[in-house]
């Protein structure tokens, strides 16, 4: 915990913050912020899914000396070094979805994996064990990305009539995923949405 007692400034990294489970969190900071003065203020930077950009970021929130960071890392191994420097200058550092093997980060997940086996069941049910699909990835690299395909690959090595013709990177943005399958598509393939 911050070295002080309260109110403690926040600092919010999720990488891009156009993603509806983003503007959840962005909705839940607000809330805690306006009901509680424990919270003087919530800082949040977009690095619009770059990791230069966000290490760059952390780095400027360290030297600005905020009470807490809380971060979605867009490259675990990438972003460590800067978890270890804010750890020793008593920076408490939240890494919610992800992971970042440093002694200073609390992660909060879920089990991922499993996650993403549930939904890779749940596809070969709707196909019945045959057929084409289409990789959707929210952003490659990034541990809930990584984990959940992890969790839906296994499911599908016991499918063998289901075969994989295909990835775009759907940002984790709705919109964006549907673009981009759209763009598939369209180079003569014949894909099923499901949302």
């Amino acid at each position: 915990k911050p070295e002080h007692s309260g109110p403690y400034k926040v600092y919010f990294s999720p990488g891009n913050v156009s993603t509806p489970y983003i503007q959840a969190m962005l909705a839940t900071f607000k809330d805690l912020n306006a009901k509680t003065s424990a919270i003087e203020d919530v800082v949040v930077q977009n690095s619009n899914n770059d990791v230069q950009t966000q290490i760059q970021q952390l780095r400027q929130a360290i030297r600005q000396e905020v009470d807490v960071m809380v971060v979605l890392p867009l490259s675990p191994t990438s972003v460590k070094p800067i978890f270890d420097a804010a750890g020793k200058a008593g920076i408490p550092v939240i890494a919610p979805l992800n992971t970042a093997k440093s002694p200073y980060v609390v992660g909060v997940a879920g089990n991922t994996i499993l996650e993403g086996a549930t939904v890779g069941k749940a596809l070969a049910d709707v196909l019945g064990g045959k057929g084409n699909i289409l990789d959707v990835h929210g952003i490659p690299g990034v541990d809930a990305d990584t984990l959940a395909f992890t969790g839906a690959n296994e499911v599908f090595k016991g499918c063998p009539g289901i075969k994989s013709v295909g990835q775009v990177v759907g940002q984790f943005q709705p919109a964006v995923a549907k673009g981009e399958t759209l763009k598939f598509s369209n180079k003569g393939m014949r894909t099923a949405q499901f949302w």
